[in-house]
């Protein structure tokens, strides 16, 4: 083999490796790690959920691995100390920093 085609096949073990590692964690257990101790609720985290959904777009293995650990942490729910703090009727917003489109 060439050393173009070894260094190729490395490239995309380590790339596979990492992305595994990242979805693996889950990305509510990584934000909210606190959740796994606390009493979950009922609703979910729309912000967790989207993110772990994204994952879905390099594979569907690394969605369902993200989706899996976050349901089995809890950390994809509120938890009761969360919904406490906000006001009922008030609006939770998921903002997403971007640059904003041109026209």
């Amino acid at each position: 083999m060439s050393k173009v085609k070894i260094f190729n096949s490395r490239l995309l073990v380590w790339t596979v490796a990492v992305v595994f590692a990242i979805s693996s964690a889950g990305c509510g257990t990584l934000m909210h790690s606190n959740r796994m101790v606390s009493q979950p609720s009922d609703k979910l985290d729309s912000k967790v959920v989207l993110l772990d959904c994204l994952w879905l777009l390099p594979g569907v293995v690394p969605g369902v691995v993200a989706l899996g650990v976050d349901f089995h942490n809890d950390t994809i729910y509120f938890s009761e100390k969360e919904l406490e703090a906000i006001q009922n009727g008030e609006r939770v917003r998921l903002r997403i920093p971007s640059i904003a489109p041109t026209s």
